[in-house]
């Protein structure tokens, strides 16, 4: 995780996916968000990103996916607005979300209104 450059993004998780494979092939690296104890049921792990890639045998890419201030809010149906609570959220990527293959950690110190 790192943070990002621009003001809509708040981070950017950066990996790299290699082809240990000998023939060409697609792969659709995913980026959930498991939020910490909330105030509103959410489920454990929310899909907030993802890309498709084809690569060659032996081939290695890396990859950045966006992280905005909505990739960790729910829609707070009282103030009718999307609110992200303060904690630490989880940032997993994997093929799906029984496989996960990275982690990370954003630490959110207070709550956030996204006006979008």
């Amino acid at each position: 995780m790192r943070k990002a450059s621009t003001a809509d993004k708040m981070y950017e998780a950066v990996f790299s996916v290699k082809n240990v494979g000998s023939r060409a092939g697609a792969v659709v690296p995913q980026l959930y968000v498991s939020p910490p104890k909330s105030s509103v049921p959410r489920p454990k792990k929310e899909l907030k990103g993802f890309t498709k890639l084809m690569l060659r045998p032996g081939e290695s890419r890396e990859v950045v996916l966006p992280l905005d201030a909505r990739s960790f809010a729910y829609f707070d149906v009282a103030g009718k607005r999307w609110r992200a609570d303060p904690g630490k959220y989880r940032v997993l990527i994997g093929d799906s979300t029984e496989q996960i293959a990275l982690s990370g950690v954003v630490q959110l110190d207070h709550a956030i209104a996204v006006s979008k």
